[in-house]
């Protein structure tokens, strides 16, 4: 769903059960989802990287 973002003229959700839907700051719920557990994994990847002298 998040792929679809970057093609123009395409849906990340179909319209139809567009009623049925959570959207949560204009995004449908699962996208939402996606970015947010995207964003802590690059979070959780930076402080790996950044935290590795012991």
């Amino acid at each position: 769903m998040i792929g679809a973002l970057l093609f123009p003229g395409t849906a990340t959700y179909d319209p139809e059960f567009a009623d049925r839907t959570v959207f949560v700051l204009g995004m449908h719920g699962q996208v939402f989802m996606a970015v947010v557990l995207t964003l802590a994994l690059l979070g959780a990847a930076a402080a790996t990287l950044r935290g590795g002298e012991d």
